[in-house]
């Protein structure tokens, strides 16, 4: 007899003047097709936004009841924004995607469904695939980046977990690592779903590569230091994906590969700084405006 069980989830998607994605986001989670995953509330958590973002999603509250809008009046960061959500929801289940990224027809419910399967299961991951020109230097980047972290596996842009956190920390600026650090603390298993696929838009710029990767260099060394979780930016992982598994297709695409590289060791020094020197830490981040033209 097959099983006929239903979850029930929450969506959560903070957000910061995200007018240019909010729209096509929603449009993507109300086109989600579910069996056993009901997508039960879509909440907006915007962080003081000051354009368009508020009106745009009261417009799809008109037409779901699903929907519903959480206004800060302060912007004070992501894991802030992420508190706030978790305080309105009793959901076994909850996910949190980021705000410029677009779902499949079936992401939610390939994400939920581990769930279902095996009670020992506290978290899971999709799999972020950039729109970005891979055939440009910095699109190579961008999607060599997000190569190596689906198949490390490291989480980002979508996540769901067993709702047993009564919050996050709020000065972390890496909500998702701080998320599957508590759950691996907890002794939950962490799966990740590759099948459950987002599309984002990876930065155009190499200023705001580096912005990004020194905040997520920064956000990983604190969660060391206050969580004892330790997340490495090259592992014993990343280097056998990189000499067995990692395609290059040509001399151009070496040259690059040592260009996106070179990168990482930059970051990390900058991060290093950041955090030794400057003292910095920013969960309160600047946004990368090139990953908002999507």
């Amino acid at each position: 007899m097959p099983n006929t069980q239903k979850l029930s989830v929450a969506l959560c998607l903070p957000a910061y003047n995200e007018e240019a994605n909010i729209g096509k986001l929603l449009e993507s989670l109300l086109a989600q097709k579910t069996d056993r995953i009901v997508i039960d509330k879509i909440i907006v958590v915007s962080s003081a936004s000051t354009d368009g973002t508020n009106e745009i999603v009261k417009s799809f509250i008109a037409k779901d009841s699903r929907i519903s809008l959480i206004k800060q009046k302060e912007r004070l960061g992501k894991a802030s924004a992420i508190n706030s959500f978790l305080k309105v929801v009793d959901h076994e289940v909850v996910v949190i995607q980021s705000t410029d990224t677009i779902c499949e027809p079936d992401t939610i419910e390939l994400l939920c469904l581990p769930f279902l399967k095996d009670k020992k299961i506290g978290m899971t991951g999709g799999a972020p695939h950039p729109v970005n020109d891979k055939n440009t230097f910095l699109g190579y980047v961008v999607h060599t980046w997000w190569w190596f972290h689906r198949n490390i596996p490291r989480f980002g842009e979508i996540i769901a977990y067993r709702n047993v956190l009564p919050e996050i920390s709020v000065t972390t600026a890496v909500d998702e690592a701080f998320i599957q650090a508590k759950m691996v603390q907890l002794g939950y298993k962490i799966v990740h779903v590759d099948e459950a696929k987002v599309w984002n838009k990876g930065a155009e710029s190499l200023g705001d590569i580096v912005m990004q990767r020194r905040r997520i260099f920064n956000g990983h060394c604190r969660l060391h230091q206050e969580e004892e979780i330790k997340i490495d930016n090259m592992t014993k992982s990343t280097v056998r994906l990189l000499l067995f598994d990692f395609q290059i297709g040509g001399f151009k695409e070496l040259i690059w590969l040592f260009g996106a590289i070179s990168v990482e060791i930059l970051v990390n020094l900058i991060g290093r700084f950041d955090i030794r020197v400057k003292k910095v830490n920013p969960y309160i981040w600047d946004i990368a405006k090139s990953t908002k033209k999507f």
